[in-house]
């Protein structure tokens, strides 16, 4: 009867892959790679927000408890507000409106539009939609409808002046 070796004496034997170390670099390679793509992705949302910081320095903040929202806006821009609206007008140029609804009346806000797009957006964490309206004359303006339980809140502008002021706007508890 032949003589078994013990397991332990043939470990020399076990056969090891000729390309063990070029999968072992391909390994660190993407891990290093992974980890500077993710490196560049948070790198970029920092800097963006510290742009928007800096950008917002002079800005005053609006709230209006009874049309519940607030949002900022730029510190040479008028104010006008009555029980529907907020105006925020530049010293030229168009400025934003914050008009507040009823939901049942999106069929009636939506008729006057000439929409030449519709693309979905986040108002404060609300789904909402901006609307490319067409002014005629080579014109446009953005609106941005965002439709809440008790509410619907469009918001009228330039496209640059609502994307920054989207940033800024909160909705807030309604006052009754």
């Amino acid at each position: 009867m032949a003589k078994q070796k013990h397991p332990i004496y043939r470990l020399h034997k076990i056969k090891v892959h000729h390309n063990r170390w070029l999968i072992w670099a391909i390994a660190y390679v993407l891990f290093v790679a992974i980890a500077l793509i993710g490196y560049i992705k948070v790198s970029d949302e920092a800097q963006s927000s510290q742009v928007a910081e800096q950008t917002f320095v002079s800005w005053h903040t609006y709230e209006n408890p009874k049309l519940g929202f607030s949002l900022r806006y730029p510190a040479s821009w008028a104010v006008e507000a009555d029980e529907v609206s907020a105006i925020f007008a530049p010293e030229s140029g168009q400025g934003i409106e914050v008009s507040v609804y009823k939901p049942n009346a999106e069929r009636t806000i939506r008729k006057p539009l000439n929409v030449i797009s519709e693309s979905p957006v986040m108002v404060d964490g609300v789904k909402a939609t901006g609307i490319v309206n067409d002014l005629g004359g080579g014109r446009v303006e953005g609106v941005v409808l965002a439709k809440t339980d008790r509410h619907i809140y469009v918001i009228r502008g330039s496209k640059s002046d609502i994307n920054k002021i989207l940033l800024t706007f909160n909705l807030i508890p309604i006052e009754d």
